[in-house]
């Protein structure tokens, strides 16, 4: 049996503003030194960037080769790996021992402010830790091989441990040369993307992204050379692999640009789920299975089989969901029928603009209630932050459209959710703020390439509201905690514990 209880989390958003870093954010910390000089923000507003990664809407209007191209990268693994190997199956021996730690940081590649700020903390727990692993989205816009300096290289070069990495839509733009070259050190530069046949294929090969040369240096813009990091040791077999680690297995699954696993990888994930029973499970995918108040159990290509079939299936003994792609903390604890209950979590908040949390109604979900459901930043500061930057990018600060975080707590105790101390709640709201905070509510965020609303309104300054997790495993438990990454100079040196909890098997 699986037992979750969530514990006093002490200094967070959900204790006070503080906290939430509304109150210390006098400037950015030190991790500022460290961004590179000449370094722009990535604004998803600019028509090359929305160019650049126009292979999303290729794939998920016209024809995706992203099942092929995984087979042909599959197929060179396993002949690297050879037959009869556990690696042939893609299963690393990791850290042995009773106590194992982990850490995960979720589409961090954006190269700028805020992932330099996650980058720095999580350095500083990489001290204590014994390896980490990026889930999703390792490089934006494209995934291109010119930009790991910058966005990969650098920012982690103090990360002491070896980093895996499970790829997400936007490294898969490229076909995922860049990534399979520096975590898998496989290269296949002769491979020609398959659409199919057909007019819609067609058009799909004659629109298609090719992948981009590197420009000689690891830095890439501005010719600064950056140190290339160590490859993970061992090296990583493939695009999806499982970690033995300590009492546990994670299992990590490559879900494409379509969020979709084909039936080979289907077949792979029920083999390394169910080889050892006796091993509690946790999967890392980069599409998440509960989110936003939705069930997405994520589909196989040509079936009616779902990744979520197998991670509620009691022979396979999993505990945990860890998925990316969606840039905040969310997590469902959800109990099934047979009275276990799987930690079902969203961590996408590692450096990438971040995705709107005040939009998501009271979730009721699968039994999962408000009063069971986490997330950061708390609808209130997510609310009064999108205000800011909407006040700010469409009235210039003159028209005061910004919204307090007490009232925006108010406007959320009003509809009967309450994620902070009684004492932070605003008096009586004027019908001004009432409109101001249904109008930012209602800002698109809903899928055109992106979430329009959040990448519009995309921010670079503190306070970041970013997340990474530290799963401590031990003989018979996981703590799961999740750290807070304001980026104010503040509380970098004591980032913020925003949920804390312990999975006992």
């Amino acid at each position: 049996m699986v037992v979750a209880t969530t514990n006093a989390p002490g200094r967070s958003s959900r204790d006070s503003e503080s906290g939430a870093g509304w109150l210390d954010c006098s400037g950015p910390g030190v991790w500022c030194d460290d961004v590179p000089d000449g370094t722009r923000s990535l604004s998803w507003l600019r028509p090359s960037v929305l160019w650049q990664s126009r292979n999303d809407v290729v794939a998920t209007t016209l024809a995706d080769p992203t099942p092929a191209a995984r087979a042909r990268w599959v197929e060179l693994a396993r002949q690297r790996a050879g037959e009869g190997t556990a690696v042939a199956d893609f299963v690393i021996a990791g850290p042995a021992g009773d106590s194992v730690s982990m850490l995960l940081v979720g589409d961090p590649g954006e190269g700028d402010n805020a992932q330099y700020a996650v980058a720095h903390e999580l350095a500083e727990q990489s001290k204590s830790a014994d390896f980490a692993v990026i889930c999703s989205d390792v490089i934006y816009p494209a995934g291109d091989q010119a930009d790991y300096g910058r966005k990969f290289h650098h920012p982690y070069r103090n990360v002491g441990v070896p980093i895996y990495a499970l790829p997400g839509n936007h490294d898969w733009y490229e076909g995922l040369h860049a990534f399979m070259h520096y975590f898998c050190k496989l290269d296949d530069p002769g491979y020609v993307p398959r659409f199919g046949r057909g007019p819609a294929a067609w058009l799909a090969s004659r629109l298609w992204r090719k992948p981009q040369q590197d420009s000689g240096t690891a830095g890439g813009a501005d010719g600064v050379t950056v140190a290339e990091r160590p490859p993970p040791d061992p090296v990583q077999p493939a695009p999806y692999f499982a970690i033995d680690a300590g009492p546990a297995r994670y299992v990590g699954i490559d879900t494409g640009i379509n969020g979709e696993v084909d039936a080979a990888q289907y077949e792979w994930l029920q083999r390394v789920s169910l080889q050892c029973p006796e091993r509690p499970k946790i999967l890392l995918t980069g599409k998440p299975i509960y989110v936003d108040g939705t069930y997405r159990p994520g589909r196989v290509i040509g079936s009616r089989q779902t990744v979520d079939q197998v991670v509620t299936d009691p022979r396979a003994n999993f505990v945990m969901a860890i998925g990316g792609d969606i840039h905040n903390y969310q997590r469902y604890p959800v109990k099934l029928a047979d009275e276990r209950t799987i930690q079902y979590v969203v961590s996408g908040g590692g450096g990438a603009y971040m995705h709107a949390t005040h939009v998501i109604p009271p979730v009721y979900i699968n039994g999962v209630t408000e009063s069971d459901f986490r997330c950061y930043p708390l609808r209130r500061d997510s609310l009064a932050r999108f205000s800011q930057i909407v006040d700010r990018r469409l009235f210039g600060g003159l028209l005061r459209t910004s919204i307090e975080p007490q009232s925006a707590a108010r406007y959320y105790a009003d509809r009967g959710i309450v994620s902070r101390v009684d004492r932070e709640l605003a008096d009586r709201l004027s019908l001004g703020v009432r409109l101001k905070a249904a109008l930012v509510r209602r800002i698109p965020a809903g899928r055109l390439f992106h979430r329009f609303g959040s990448e519009a309104f995309a921010f670079d300054s503190p306070p970041f509201f970013k997340n990474f997790l530290r799963v401590d495993l031990e003989r018979t438990s996981a703590t799961v905690t999740c750290f807070g990454v304001t980026g104010c100079a503040g509380t970098e040196h004591t980032p913020s514990v925003e949920d804390r909890f312990t999975i006992t098997w």
